[in-house]
């Protein structure tokens, strides 16, 4: 198997070879016909390789050696072919997904890594639908796992049952595409310091991708198994001590199909969130109840919709900046309820 180690070093050769021919005189005349195959194997070459620089610029100074430009344009892009398939990474990568009822979307995205991903855990919160069906069924190893409303625990728990190298967390309604599985393989083996990937979460709200309102961002869901442990109950993050570094690729993500279901989940998350404050400050923040759920709410419409330019995504991206400043207002009055509750048992 041809590694891209063995790529670059038989690359890093012909460069060499080449500049000493150039040397010596023995290169080709730079005729108008060399020219024109030059772009044109400049352009078949990025149909085959989207990150290596290197192997362009070998074929761009071989071309200049010899005879008939075209025949070697041919003999180029077959061997090029050839190579793109035999180019593998070395490092093993588990695919990591949390579910609760997870059934429509599920299959999809066990589907969107399956073949590519060298393992794939679902961490199931006791689904009562055909989550854990259908992931068997599609070669998941399955952990049972109830879900005590921390995030970070149940990441933490698919690193502790798999060997491989890296583990990517993903979520049942996110897809892995082609490009993305291109670029982390053609990087994830070259750096030994790096301990996280973040990598761009595409998301589509009601069927509309949101470029704007601070919804297309990165996310360091790429990690390294032995170096990274999650922290956080809703928000988790990734604890480590090495470099995280950013690549230019997306995940696509495809939460709600309608504003329905948009509120459904937010109402549960604002229920984590209620409790996690609670738990966290219990009655100490009740006298900022109405300045967070009123004044708060309105500064994240603000900065959603102006600050980071949701009003460019139109109606949807008015849509999307009320529906997350009502979620802010939401967990402050499910505080308040909680606080007033137990006001109420102390006095009983």
């Amino acid at each position: 198997m041809i590694t891209f180690g063995t790529v670059v070093m038989i690359a890093n050769i012909l460069l060499r070879l080449m500049a000493f021919i150039d040397l010596f005189g023995n290169a080709k005349k730079k005729s108008e016909k060399r020219y024109d195959a030059v772009f044109s194997l400049d352009k078949e070459f990025e149909k085959f390789v989207h990150n290596s620089k290197l192997l362009r610029r070998v074929a761009l100074r071989v071309i200049r050696s010899v005879e008939d430009p075209n025949d070697f344009i041919k003999k180029s892009v077959d061997a090029l072919s050839d190579i793109s398939k035999g180019v593998k990474r070395k490092s093993k990568i588990t695919a990591a997904i949390i579910t609760k009822n997870e059934e429509k979307n599920i299959k999809g995205c066990i589907d969107s890594v399956k073949g590519w991903a060298d393992e794939i855990i679902v961490v199931d919160g006791c689904s009562v639908d055909k989550t854990v069906e259908i992931a068997k069924s599609l070669g998941a190893v399955v952990i049972d796992h109830k879900f005590e409303g921390n995030f970070a625990r149940e990441r933490n728990i698919s690193m502790e049952n798999t060997k491989s190298q890296w583990v990517l967390h993903i979520d049942a309604d996110d897809r892995v595409p082609e490009e993305f599985k291109r670029v982390v393989d053609d990087t994830i083996d070259r750096d030994e310091t790096v301990d996280v990937y973040k990598f761009r979460r595409k998301s589509f709200f009601l069927g509309h991708f949101m470029k704007y309102g601070g919804w297309y961002h990165f996310v360091p869901n790429l990690v390294r198994r032995d170096k990274v442990k999650f922290e956080g109950v809703l928000h988790e993050r990734p604890i480590y001590t090495g470099r995280a570094v950013e690549i230019n690729a997306d995940v696509e993500h495809y939460p709600f199909d309608n504003a329905a279901q948009f509120v459904e989940r937010h109402n549960r998350y604002s229920d984590l969130e209620a409790g996690r404050m609670f738990n966290e400050f219990g009655n100490s923040k009740a006298m900022l109840v109405r300045k967070n759920a009123i004044g708060r709410s309105f500064k994240i419409f603000w900065k959603i919709y102006v600050k980071k330019k949701g009003y460019k995504e139109g109606m949807h991206g008015m849509i999307f900046s009320i529906l997350f400043a009502f979620m802010n207002f939401l967990v402050w009055v499910k505080y308040w309820e909680l606080c007033n509750n137990d006001e109420k048992k102390k006095g009983a």
